[in-house]
């Protein structure tokens, strides 16, 4: 659902609620994929760190931190950007343009440290 709209998101999760009604298979009656697999402490966390404070964004976030990929970030208004920056500054991020005068020299020191 990473890449879809708010709006066809919940399309799909009201096609897979009325799937599950017919299959007769137990659900939530409201299902947001951040309740299901966020730690309600870790989103608190992430919230202090500037994720904005909507489900839409949550759900975002879990699925930018559970999957095995790296994600694209379309983040016209920088939210996603100052989060991530947030959330690995105990990692030691470091933020580089490819016109940064000293660009080609850091590149390897980030990759070696």
């Amino acid at each position: 659902l990473g890449v879809f709209t708010i709006d066809y998101r919940s399309e799909c999760v009201s096609a897979w609620k009325a799937l599950l009604a017919e299959k007769k298979v137990p659900s939530s009656e409201n299902y947001k994929l951040h309740l299901t697999m966020g730690d309600p402490v870790e989103l608190q966390n992430w919230r202090v760190m500037k994720l904005p404070n909507d489900d839409f964004s949550a759900d975002n976030a879990i699925i930018v931190t559970k999957s095995t990929r790296y994600p694209l970030c379309i983040d016209p208004e920088g939210q996603a950007n100052n989060w991530i920056k947030n959330l690995e500054a105990k990692n030691k991020l470091k933020v580089l343009k490819q016109t940064d005068s000293t660009f080609a020299k850091e590149i390897p020191l980030c990759v070696q440290f």
